[in-house]
């Protein structure tokens, strides 16, 4: 009898287990899985944890797992585990995150990090926010 009789997804086995899988799927103990199905969005694993991500996802190192950058910062679309690194527009970047002019900014219409370039009329900009002149 073959190992693949038993376990699909299994190269090398005893008479009660597997011991070696097939690639793409990895050892746990004593039967096969296959990354994505155990971790969301991963391509590589070993038994305990996700080593690489697909799908544009961010690996967390701490927790072995997949995330989406738009999931933890609305907006972004490159981080780490701590930060955002890159915004998709409109939204901006600032420091460690992503922000919409009209969030940040009543009233604002187009803005930059260090403040509100236009606002909606009838309101005027400041710089650092917008006002109705009989203000």
């Amino acid at each position: 009898m073959k190992c693949s009789d038993l376990h699909a997804d299994c190269d090398i086995c005893n008479l009660t287990s597997c011991t070696s899988c097939i690639s793409p799927y990895v050892l746990n103990g004593t039967y096969c899985f296959f990354c994505a199905n155990q971790w969301d969005n991963c391509s590589q694993c070993n038994s305990s944890a996700c080593t690489l991500c697909s799908n544009s996802s961010t690996l967390n190192t701490t927790s072995g797992s997949c995330f989406m950058c738009e999931d933890v910062w609305p907006g972004c679309t490159s981080c780490t585990t701590t930060q955002c690194i890159s915004c998709q527009t409109p939204y901006l970047h600032n420091v460690s995150s992503c922000f919409l002019c009209w969030e940040q900014w009543t009233n604002c219409q187009d803005c930059s990090v260090l403040g509100c370039n236009n606002c909606t009329i009838p309101y005027v900009s400041n710089v650092t926010n917008c006002f109705l002149c009989e203000d």
